[in-house]
């Protein structure tokens, strides 16, 4: 989990969810809402994307599971300076503890329909 640059005043707050230098090129960047308490999103990794996910409103617990070493990590996100970069290979699930629930996604790579760099099966890997 990295902390993010975060700043607040009285007006609200403002945080720097993702900069150019420390990650490349931004290609995507998704909101996800969670309409209902326990719905999963994700249950895939990529070969190629990276992403960077951080939860803005609500709570979500990320379950990451590295495919090639089998490691399993899960995080809560509940602060909107707190995120998790989600490398390749990293098996992903997303899952709203309350609701709402919303969640952005910042991903290097743009999904492509003809190519989507999207594997669901965890225990099946094909060549790097």
């Amino acid at each position: 989990m990295q902390k993010l640059e975060y700043h607040t005043d009285v007006r609200g707050w403002l945080v720097e969810f993702v900069k150019s230098s420390s990650i490349g090129t931004i290609a995507q960047v998704k909101v996800i809402n969670f309409k209902k308490p326990h719905i999963k999103r994700g249950g895939h990794y990529h070969k190629l994307k990276k992403e960077w996910i951080v939860c803005v409103f609500g709570q979500c617990e990320v379950t990451l599971t590295d495919i090639k070493s089998g490691k399993q990590e899960m995080y809560f996100l509940t602060k909107p300076y707190e995120g998790l970069c989600i490398n390749p290979y990293v098996y992903h699930i997303f899952e709203s503890k309350e609701s709402p629930c919303i969640v952005i996604v910042a991903t290097d790579k743009e999904f492509e329909k003809e190519k989507p760099d999207t594997y669901y099966d965890i225990n099946k890997q094909t060549e790097q």
